[in-house]
């Protein structure tokens, strides 16, 4: 009986120690991520915020005028392609 392994034994982390750690690890990943798409996309340009993220398209695209924001944006950066 001395031989048997116990759980209590084994080193564990606590749940709330995982879920930190699995946080952590996401919210790196993400900032790597958007930080390597905006360094490949500086070059052209554009509203720097769409380099970040898909908000930028996202909200123009939610408030109805789309059309005109575009409009507005080639009319300010040129023509660049838009897809």
């Amino acid at each position: 009986m001395a031989n048997k392994l116990r759980l209590t034994s084994l080193p564990s982390w606590d749940f709330l120690g995982l879920v930190f750690a699995a946080g952590a690890l996401l919210t790196i990943w993400i900032v790597i991520s958007t930080l390597r798409q905006y360094l490949r996309l500086r070059h052209i340009p554009g509203p720097t915020i769409a380099g970040f993220s898909r908000w930028w398209h996202l909200r123009h695209e939610m408030g109805g005028n789309m059309n005109l924001d575009l409009y507005e944006v080639t009319k300010k950066y040129g023509i660049t392609q838009i897809s």
